[in-house]
């Protein structure tokens, strides 16, 4: 149950960050096990608003 909430935590940071791509990215991990997500931005593009390079990491058991 923690590891469905965690997962839905993470899921829903990515797709509200308004970068399509990424959700596009995410969307193809849904049906797979995954552990842990990272995801890596910076903190200026995030504050502003525009994020245009990020980083995600999908850890896999």
């Amino acid at each position: 149950m923690l590891q469905k909430r965690y997962s839905n935590y993470a899921n829903n940071f990515i797709n509200n960050l308004g970068h399509e791509m990424a959700s596009q990215v995410n969307d193809r991990y849904q049906d797979k096990q995954v552990e842990r997500i990272h995801v890596s931005l910076s903190e200026r593009e995030l504050l502003a608003g525009s994020i245009t390079n990020l980083n995600m990491y999908y850890l896999m058991p």
